[in-house]
């Protein structure tokens, strides 16, 4: 398994992220045009059988309402080999919205991506002298419809389309020189669909308040449903 300095660094890096006084990720289909706006989000999701599947969040910058930059991070849980495992993830997002809903569009189109970097840690690679990395990227796509139920409470509907290639290298750790060491190189794609709600409580000072659900089905018949919360701020 991967030396456990490394594991901190990685823990290290997400703390300074959530530290940072001025935050660095948007999502731009939250503010108007024009408008610059930072974000703050967290997110859970579920797997059907209600076990605990992932957390995370992203921090953000939006630019004039239509550009988005800036960092995502995330904890996965899964098995390997019957033995509990856990992937941590920290990138960089970007995003850009190509239709936005105002006067002359009902609905807007959001096109976002991320690319990551992540260490997994099981008790399974520890015992086999075994250190797992990977890195990839993330893409969707998708088509988003809000409605006004007043001046300050809107509700957001949604559907998507999404897709992830990541490339991992698992390495043996128990020799003492890199010479000696068997890489094997293992590629993982993944294909998701779904459809959200969210409600949102806009305030006169710029501030959008929202809370979601997101229903996620895979290419591999995976079901899950992913609950966020986060907040922009104008300006």
């Amino acid at each position: 398994m991967y030396k456990k300095t490394a594991h901190k660094r990685i823990w290290l890096l997400i703390l300074l992220l959530l530290g940072i006084s001025v935050p660095v990720c948007a999502q731009s289909s939250y503010t108007r045009s024009g408008i610059n706006a930072a974000l703050f989000n967290i997110e859970s999701s579920l797997n059907d059988d209600g076990s605990l599947k992932d957390v995370g969040g992203r921090l953000g910058y939006s630019i004039g309402g239509v550009l988005d930059v800036g960092a995502v991070f995330s904890v996965n849980m899964d098995e390997i080999e019957s033995q509990s495992s856990t992937e941590t993830n920290i990138g960089i997002f970007y995003g850009i919205v190509l239709v936005k809903q105002e006067n002359f569009s009902p609905v807007s189109l959001e096109l976002s991506g991320s690319y990551g970097y992540s260490i997994l840690d099981s008790s399974y690679f520890e015992d086999n002298d075994l250190q797992t990395e990977g890195h990839g990227y993330n893409i969707q796509l998708q088509l988003l419809r809000d409605f006004a139920l007043s001046d300050s409470f809107h509700l957001r509907f949604g559907i998507f389309g999404g897709y992830r290639n990541y490339n991992y290298t698992i390495q043996l750790t128990g020799l003492e020189t890199e010479e000696g060491r068997e890489i094997a190189p293992e590629r993982e794609t993944l294909l998701k669909y779904g459809g959200n709600l969210t409600a949102m409580k806009k305030s006169p000072q710029g501030r959008t308040f929202y809370i979601g659900g997101e229903p996620v089905m895979t290419d591999k018949m995976d079901f899950s449903v992913t609950i966020r919360t986060g907040v922009v701020f104008e300006l």
